[in-house]
């Protein structure tokens, strides 16, 4: 009976302290360095192809969506896309010389590291994605859900207290193979957001 209550005065002194660091996080924390919150859009245009295809070759592709960017502190920053992602290949056998159009609704949230170098602050970026098939043409007409993961540089110019131009270079690299492609997807995009602080 002892150690029951023992174990019982333990676990209430655990969950005292658990309390104690939240209360302490919600007071204290965000005056040392409160949460950034932002919002906007981001698009941009690449080069798209498959990897381990046969016949395989690059084409133009592109991305559109809006954007959420959470500053936690003065080097990481989180951010989640949501829109459209165009990827896909062109098959040329010789013979046959088809675009591959493969359009994404794709959600892609990322960790943006910060650094700098001669004085201009850049991001890594590093993260994932899931994309779900909207539409597709040429061989590849099938239902598609496409994971993968990002990774990228970009830099964050101040426009005016409120609002960042965004100008970032990513790749994109699947882990899933295309129906009909007989590979995974690799795409590049050179894009430009504008963000807008909330807070």
């Amino acid at each position: 009976a002892d150690g029951g209550k023992v174990m019982v005065i333990n676990l209430k002194k655990k969950a005292l302290s658990v309390i104690a660091v939240l209360l302490f996080s919600l007071f204290f924390i965000p005056e040392v360095y409160a949460l950034k919150i932002s919002a906007g859009i981001k698009g941009g245009l690449g080069l798209s192809n498959l990897v381990d295809a046969d016949h395989s070759k690059v084409k133009l592709a592109g991305n559109l969506g809006a954007i959420c960017d959470i500053q936690f502190n003065n080097w990481l920053a989180c951010e989640v896309f949501l829109g459209w992602r165009n990827m896909g290949y062109r098959y040329d056998n010789g013979t046959i010389n088809e675009r591959i159009e493969l359009n994404y609704f794709h959600f892609e949230p990322v960790a943006k590291i910060f650094f700098s170098v001669s004085g201009t602050r850049l991001y890594a970026i590093i993260g994932g994605y899931v994309s779900g098939i909207m539409s597709s043409s040429g061989a590849s007409r099938s239902s598609h859900t496409d994971v993968g993961c990002t990774l990228g540089i970009g830099i964050n110019l101040k426009l005016s207290e409120k609002f960042h131009l965004l100008i970032e270079t990513n790749g994109n690299f699947g882990f899933k193979t295309v129906p009909f492609g007989g590979g995974r997807n690799i795409a590049g995009y050179l894009s430009a957001g504008l963000l807008f602080d909330l807070n």
